[in-house]
């Protein structure tokens, strides 16, 4: 009934999306690099900066994320008579116009606490894993090459 449109919508706002690990990783990144030591970093200091990176790119990008949601439930609004939106564009002016800039962001603290939780553990792990991979090695791979150099050498 609906057409091969229906298979693409919400795809703009699906696109924009792309945006948000693009935002968190750039963010983590200079947050990190912003730090005092340039030594490891602690499980608590990778926990806190990949929260705050979360943080600000789920607010940059929720907007989308209610465009996208809405533009899917967007057929079964026409079937009860409303206007179907069209497009990420018209949905979010729409948005506004009926709600205001509030609307833009309904649902954002639950989403907060989902998606930042999850993100400051995923950076903490990330971090921990990539220490132990580091230490591993250095203490496995480097007798190794010493050894491969000083049999090159003769």
């Amino acid at each position: 009934e609906e057409g091969p449109a229906a298979l693409w919508r919400g795809l703009g706002s699906s696109l924009w999306l792309v945006s948000n690990p693009v935002i968190q990783f750039f963010v983590y990144d200079l947050l990190k690099g912003l730090r005092r030591s340039m030594e490891n970093i602690s499980a608590a200091e990778a926990f806190l900066i990949g929260a705050v990176a979360k943080a600000i790119a789920t607010v940059l990008t929720f907007p989308f994320q209610v465009a996208q949601s809405r533009l899917r439930a967007a057929q079964k609004t026409s079937q009860q008579g409303k206007e179907e939106l069209d497009g990420m564009v018209a949905c979010l002016k729409d948005v506004y116009r009926t709600n205001g800039a509030a609307g833009l962001y309904f649902g954002l603290a639950p989403k907060l606490m989902q998606t930042v939780t999850t993100a400051a553990l995923m950076f903490m792990l990330y971090e921990k894993i990539h220490k132990s991979i580091r230490i591993a090695t250095r203490t496995s791979l480097l007798p190794l090459l010493r050894r491969r150099r000083v049999a090159l050498a003769a």
